[in-house]
């Protein structure tokens, strides 16, 4: 007879094997180190585009964004406004909740987009979108509480900005909300009867795009950053896997442990105006004149150079009027939608570009059949497009929509993912007319394609690296290894050659499952207030998305 089979999953969001492993090699994670030598790793490939939010999302419904209907933070309304993105608007069951139907407990601490948490056979405490600990942000509501008055202090995101704060209290904040995770993952380890566990670690993420610099010699900043600071940045790392050591101890030898990440990271050199692009390609009208876009962007630049003597640290308060200002001086209210056919919005890793369809958008100025002509056309132009200052090409590739998702939500995604020369992320606004330019001095980072899977335990072999995965094979494999049917409607499949060979021999998949996966959208009311969501934005402002 079978013992209890339980997985803990731990997600490092933003981890790469291009940083783990030399940090490996140098001694600064043995816990990572133990868990990769005994067990299976290979790259795990992410969604397009390689965000938090499509790639988390993906990874807890087992399908493409064409099903479930994320692909960035923010989602464009028929009226051009933006949309803050919620577990509400996912049109996919969570395998939380596959797991809990089938009678399996279940406990999630952490996970982006679980906000507002959805009830479960166990426990749930919201991960990153989630305003503060003061709203109800765990199912059951009084978790909350409870969970607060065994770690004080306990924060769903890094709430401290490199800016403002320097780098050693900003590394410290990290390590400080790591150690809180962990303490709270092991204080519902031990609270909760559970037969799958995650915790993540989303200040992975928020940290490698404030400092990248500091950790990958191919930055071109990395040999002009002192060493001390260099080492005060792996002291994290250090810290981060002393918690791997505390949270992995609280199972037995009878629970597979998997590690993995959403995307991976690199360096983040230049920005690139994609608006600007398609005014300047005459796809997009603007309602202003090239004069008063380059003076409005000198006075932006006034603003920022508040920073000249650090004042930013002492009136902190008075910068979220300030980060308002600032979008006043370069969001997109200088569009004309009415003569407007293409436009980007909203995403800085890939570009998401949309036509400006009839019947989707208030204003739509483009027809069905224009569309797909118009789409070829820009898709050919922008792998075209030449950096005169490098001489090298913008753009690496340019998705249709239709090649890379499918589902009945296809037709609100975005048609055209741009996807940049690595080093560069996209921006929507408009500043001086300019095609590329700077980055701020605390965005560093930027996701790739690439993050991280580990399985060790009695279930997965024991192997060098074996490649790669999807991210969206993840789910199958999971309930797979949980004794529970995997849906047909899954896109991803159940990755056996990470497993013994002889249990799934013993063990053959029931794939037969005819769970409907896709549920109506919820977007009828926001669970924010205006103030919380004006506090999210300036966050994911400060991280590179917006």
């Amino acid at each position: 007879m079978d013992k209890k089979r339980r997985v803990l999953i731990i997600g490092l969001d933003g981890a790469t094997f291009d940083l783990l492993l030399p940090l490996i090699e140098q001694g600064h994670m043995p816990v990572l180190k133990s868990l990769i030598a005994r067990g299976v790793s290979a790259r795990l490939t992410s969604t397009i585009p390689p965000v938090t939010a499509p790639a988390w999302v993906t990874f807890q419904t087992g399908v493409n964004p064409g099903k479930h209907g994320m692909v960035e933070f923010m989602q464009p309304a028929a009226d051009y406004s933006a949309q803050l993105a919620t577990a509400t608007n996912v049109s996919a069951k969570s395998i939380w909740t596959l797991l809990s139907e089938a009678g399996k407990k279940v406990v999630t601490v952490n996970v982006p987009l679980t906000y507002p948490p959805h009830p479960v056979n166990g426990y749930v405490v919201s991960g990153m979108l989630a305003p503060n600990t003061e709203v109800e942000f765990t199912a059951p509501p009084e978790l909350g509480q409870e969970l607060l008055q065994h770690v004080p202090g306990y924060q769903i995101m890094p709430l401290q900005n490199l800016a403002y704060v320097g780098l050693e209290k900003f590394v410290a904040n990290m390590c400080d909300v790591i150690d809180k995770r962990a303490q709270a993952a092991l204080y519902l380890m031990r609270r909760a009867e559970w037969d799958v566990f995650m915790v993540h670690f989303q200040a992975i993420d928020v940290l490698q795009h404030a400092l990248w610099s500091h950790l990958d010699p191919r930055h071109p900043d990395y040999a002009r950053t002192p060493e001390a600071e260099r080492d005060r940045v792996r002291q994290f790392y250090r810290r981060l896997d002393e918690n791997l050591a505390k949270v992995s101890a609280g199972v037995d030898d009878q629970t597979d442990i998997v590690v993995m990440s959403d995307h991976g990271f690199g360096s983040a050199l230049k920005r690139i105006y994609i608006n600007q692009w398609l005014a300047n390609e005459k796809y997009l009208t603007l309602t202003t004149s090239p004069a008063l876009l380059k003076t409005l962007g000198v006075l932006e630049d006034v603003v920022r150079r508040v920073d000249v003597f650090k004042l930013r640290r002492r009136i902190k308060p008075a910068f979220g009027q300030r980060d308002q200002m600032l979008r006043g001086l370069t969001q997109d209210h200088f569009i004309d939608w009415t003569q407007s056919r293409v436009f980007g919005f909203s995403g800085t890793h890939f570009a998401n570009v949309y036509v400006n369809r009839r019947g989707r958008f208030a204003h739509g100025t483009v027809s069905a059949e224009e569309a797909d002509r118009l789409c070829a056309e820009i898709a050919t132009k922008l792998l075209q497009w030449i950096e005169p200052a490098t001489g090298q090409r913008l753009i690496e590739q340019v998705y249709r929509r239709e090649e890379v998702y499918r589902g009945p939500q296809v037709e609100w995604l975005p048609d055209l993912m741009v996807r940049p020369r690595a080093g560069y992320i996209f921006e929507t606004r408009f500043k001086r007319g300019w095609l590329t330019g700077p980055l701020p001095a605390d965005l560093t980072g930027v996701h790739r394609m690439d993050g991280i899977f580990i399985g060790a335990g009695p279930r997965f072999r024991a192997a060098e690296p074996i490649g790669a995965a999807l991210l969206i094979d993840m789910p199958p494999t999971l309930l797979y290894l949980l004794d529970t049917p995997v849906p047909r409607e899954m896109d991803g499949r159940i990755l056996t050659e990470f497993i013994q060979p002889e249990y799934v021999a013993q063990h053959p998949a029931d794939t037969s499952a005819a769970t409907v996966v896709t549920l109506p959208v919820d977007t009828d009311e926001s669970p924010y207030t205006p103030e919380e969501q004006q506090t999210i934005l300036e966050h994911l402002g400060r991280l590179g998305y917006l």
